[in-house]
């Protein structure tokens, strides 16, 4: 359910794309602190995260460490020291991986999962109320999906719920708290409603759960309720521009902006572009 946030790589400057890989490669370094095999954890999406947290704190950011990734071992990159936003979100990202293949162990009953659990080791210092939040909220959306409630705002206002909460957690100030919440809980939301329609046709096939399937006819479903949930995604994605403009960035808000502005919105045209053709029987 992670991997919508991004930025639209054609649109950014040079300056904003070596940012951008600045923050995801110091996260990814964080995480393996923690737990090399956590690093399967990192996302974009954190990234993001991490970038909002930084550029409204009151700290400047100092990059004044340049590393090579074994991945890319002739690429020197700049990243970022001493972020408690990055260690933050390190940690947040082994308690989301670990939930999650808990969730997995429940639902698949596959020792596959348990073992991939049993090998992340949990060195972190998450708060109690950031864990209670993710393990409540995936339990909510456990329960609806066991329960096969077919009401796509319940759903995922769970997920919503749960990212509208670690990302209010991250907060330095306590004024900032509600803004990222509602960032948070609109992105969530957002990435939620997006997956769920992107899925559609697929979720049928595996017998999975999506709180739109109320027929067997992916193409059926998508005339009937398409044009509904194509306003609840632009309607859910003026929520989060509108989240965003109530922060006060500090820096970092070319970038921002592109993720929010351009980024979310292409990630969204691309599925809905896609659902339409196949709702008319194009070719794809």
């Amino acid at each position: 359910m992670f991997g919508n946030v991004i930025p639209a790589e054609k649109a950014l400057s040079l300056e904003d794309r070596e940012l951008f890989r600045g923050y995801y490669c110091a996260l990814c370094r964080e995480i393996g602190k923690r737990s090399q095999s956590a690093r399967i954890g990192l996302s974009y999406d954190i990234t993001f995260l991490v970038l909002i947290l930084e550029a409204i704190s009151n700290e400047e950011p100092r990059f004044n460490k340049v590393i090579r990734c074994p991945l890319h071992p002739f690429k020197k990159t700049s990243i970022v020291s001493d972020s408690d936003a990055v260690r933050y979100a390190a940690d947040l990202s082994v308690v989301l991986i670990k939930a999650k293949l808990d969730d997995d162990c429940r639902d698949k009953k596959n020792p596959i999962y348990r073992l991939a659990n049993a090998i992340i080791c949990d060195r972190t210092d998450c708060a109690d109320e950031v864990r209670e939040c993710i393990r409540q909220g995936l339990l909510s959306l456990d329960n609806i999906e066991k329960e096969n409630r077919l009401v796509p705002y319940e759903a995922a206002d769970c997920f919503a719920a749960l990212c509208g909460g670690i990302f209010a957690a991250g907060a330095e100030e306590t004024n900032t708290k509600k803004p990222l919440y509602w960032l948070g809980y609109n992105i969530g939301r957002w990435t939620y409603l997006l997956d769920a329609y992107a899925d559609i046709e697929e979720d049928i096939k595996n017998g999975s759960y999506n709180p739109f399937k109320t027929s067997s006819d992916a193409r059926k479903i998508i005339e009937e309720k398409g044009d509904a949930i194509e306003e609840m995604l632009y309607f859910t994605l003026s929520q989060v521009s509108a989240a965003f403009d109530i922060l006060k960035v500090k820096r970092y808000k070319s970038l921002l902006e592109n993720i929010i502005y351009i980024g979310l919105v292409s990630r969204q045209e691309a599925v809905i572009t896609q659902k339409r053709k196949e709702k008319g029987n194009e070719p794809i």
